[in-house]
């Protein structure tokens, strides 16, 4: 089962600005970054009016309910249908509680939501309220504590402490932006959140951490060493440099034998701009390439390139079984199929198909200008 933890903000008009938004952005990044953020189901209300309160946790039916706004001592502040403050008392957030099962523990991450708290220990089992006002950033700042140890599989009396935590270490912030509607002093001791543990008891999901089996040990181990075997094997040259997706038949290992593995390059049916050598590269060896059309091999050629001319001459084009392909043609080079200009075309007919090749040689660079399927 997962858990359900169900975002809950307000933030009238004729209230100071709260970085709500930003609050959950970053008790989702809490989750996202966990191991365990599989287990986890989010969702989010704004602006959250008493009938959507009710109606979202009916939806949901969430684990964990967490509201973020402002608060006095005689109520929560939702919104109604204009956007203005609407109080929602402790007694009637103990009332709407009491008829829900799922709900094990509810975060009032807002000013004096230490009163609604004590109404709400009879029907919950756990319920974290603060104690006196509290300055927007250490809200956040508890809420990113207390959600990175929810994600990482700790308890909820645990998670309280990390979020505690959380404020200390960031220090308290002197600043604006309190989570209340009326202004008064700002009570430097008495400024952190409370936990209550409810009379309710309820049987809450947790975490299942995942547990290795023998036989996918044995699996792992087993493929591990079929790895190391294949690089083995890989570097005493019984296996081509070549992937082996292309060399199904086992005729091209024979065929590019005498090519560096560095100088074997698969091009895919469709590619443009393929750089091929580079400036820094010896353009004296022979450079083979592997045509490809959907992973499968439809042709290969090798060839040499003449950088104080520009040209490319073709030594040899086989297909997928290594064949000797005759039929091409290149659009340069004076009648001579074997020789291709700078920029030149290069067509092969291979398996009843036609393809096109252009072949570019430019500042030190040689590239494929484009190859693909000529329908």
């Amino acid at each position: 089962m997962k858990i359900r933890i169900l975002l809950l903000s307000s933030n009238p008009r004729n209230s100071n600005t709260l970085r709500l938004s930003e609050e959950f952005r970053k008790i989702k990044d809490s989750i996202s970054r966990s191991q365990y953020r599989d287990s986890f189901e989010i969702t989010q209300g704004d602006a959250v009016r008493p009938k959507d309160l009710r109606r979202l946790i009916l939806d949901k039916e969430p684990h964990i309910v967490h509201f973020s706004g402002h608060a006095e001592k005689e109520g929560i502040f939702l919104e109604n249908d204009q956007g203005y403050s609407q109080q929602v008392s402790g007694e009637t957030l103990e009332e709407l509680f009491a008829l829900f099962d799922s709900v094990c523990c509810i975060v009032l991450n807002s000013c004096y939501s230490k009163s609604q708290a004590k109404h709400l220990v009879n029907v919950l089992p756990f319920i974290i309220g603060m104690n006196s006002t509290i300055k927007d950033s250490n809200a956040i700042d508890f809420s990113v504590g207390f959600y990175d140890a929810i994600a990482a599989g700790k308890n909820i009396l645990q998670a309280f402490e990390f979020g505690v935590n959380a404020i200390k270490l960031n220090k308290p912030e002197h600043s604006i932006g309190n989570r209340t509607l009326s202004i008064e002093e700002y009570k430097e001791n008495d400024h952190f959140p409370v936990l209550f543990k409810g009379k309710k008891e309820k049987n809450c999901p947790k975490i299942k951490n995942k547990k290795i089996s023998k036989k996918s040990i044995l699996l792992a181990t087993t493929l591990l060493t079929a790895i190391g075997f294949s690089l083995m094997l890989y570097k005493s040259n019984i296996f081509s440099p070549v992937d082996p997706i292309i060399t199904n038949t086992g005729c091209l290992n024979t065929y590019l034998k005498n090519t560096l593995p560095e100088r074997i390059i698969k091009i895919e049916a469709g590619a443009h701009d393929v750089n091929i050598i580079g400036n820094q590269q010896t353009k004296d060896k022979p450079i083979a390439l592997i045509l490809e059309e959907n992973k499968k091999t439809v042709a290969s050629l090798i060839f040499s390139v003449f950088t104080n001319n520009q040209i490319f001459k073709i030594d040899s084009i086989v297909d997928h079984n290594c064949k000797k392909i005759e039929t091409f043609s290149s659009d340069s080079g004076g009648g001579n199929k074997y020789v291709l200009q700078n920029w030149g075309e290069l067509t092969i007919r291979t398996n009843n198909k036609k393809y096109s090749i252009r072949l570019e040689y430019i500042s030190g660079r040689v590239s494929v200008n484009h190859f693909y399927e000529v329908k």
